[in-house]
């Protein structure tokens, strides 16, 4: 891992970790955890920190040879990006009252977000993705989003840490922290 520094606090330092599996917070010695998605350890305690929409996105390359879908039905046309083994990758979109389920089918699966990203930036296809985790290619124009007028799952960012009688200071003031900075996501498109 390699050490940051919390700029608004300086004499906090944080040892960071990134993984696509989940640790074992207890055996690892780990503080703290932030993870998108449901909390499955009910022996952790849980704090929610923000929303984070899941997106369509493609490169605009990717876009200009194989067009850009105008409703959710064109999208079984596309090539998709899965992540880890879900093939077909089951996405379900909103838009108002309506609800569509479409089924991608890829030629490229990886079990990690930043590569399948990585992937549709390359132009290999469309990917769904945790806004967070494009948030930067967005802004560039590197990728763009797909079906903008749809939505789909909202998930959400917990900071989680194993329970104790007191929960250390570092933890709560590290929390704290993160709950006061995201309460407009950074990331948010």
């Amino acid at each position: 891992g390699s050490e940051m520094c919390i700029r608004d606090s300086p004499q906090t330092t944080a040892e960071l970790f990134l993984s696509a599996s989940f640790a074992d917070l207890v055996e690892e010695r780990i503080d703290v955890a932030l993870r998108v998605g449901r909390v499955r350890e009910a022996s952790l305690v849980a704090r929610r920190l923000a929303s984070v929409r899941l997106l369509l996105c493609a490169s605009p390359t990717y876009l200009a040879q194989r067009g850009h879908p105008t409703s959710p039905e064109e999208l079984a046309e596309h090539t998709f990006i899965l992540h880890g083994t879900m093939d077909p990758l089951r996405i379900v979109l909103e838009r108002g009252k309506r609800t569509a389920t479409v089924l991608g089918r890829g030629r490229i699966s990886s079990g990690d977000g930043p590569a399948a990203s990585m992937a549709a930036v390359s132009g290999h296809g469309i990917v769904a993705v945790p806004e967070l985790e494009v948030a930067e290619w967005l802004r560039s124009g590197a990728l763009v989003p797909v079906l903008p007028e749809w939505r789909m799952e909202e998930l959400q960012l917990h900071a989680v840490f194993p329970p104790r009688k007191h929960v250390p200071s570092r933890v709560r003031n590290f929390v704290d922290f993160l709950s006061q900075r995201w309460k407009k996501p950074p990331w948010r498109a």
